[in-house]
């Protein structure tokens, strides 16, 4: 079974549609009005993002698809 691209991307936009707004508006906070440093937060920011990406798209983007080459496991 191969897994249909178009949904995986729709869920991928799904996940920036909020990642986007919740990350910007908590940055312009940490900046603006706790005086953090810009660069300290555009950093944690693209962290934040790379780790919940990651386990987004791993286990529900992509979760029941990954390793469902079944021919190489009845090789194997």
């Amino acid at each position: 079974m191969q897994g249909n691209v178009s949904i995986a991307m729709l869920k991928v936009a799904c996940f920036y549609l909020v990642f986007t707004p919740v990350t910007t508006i908590l940055g312009n906070y940490l900046v603006e009005t706790l005086g953090w440093n810009d660069i300290l937060v555009t950093v944690m920011n693209m962290a934040f993002n790379l780790v919940m990406e990651y386990f987004y798209d791993r286990y529900f983007v992509f979760g029941k698809t990954i390793d469902a080459n079944t021919a190489v496991k009845k090789e194997g």
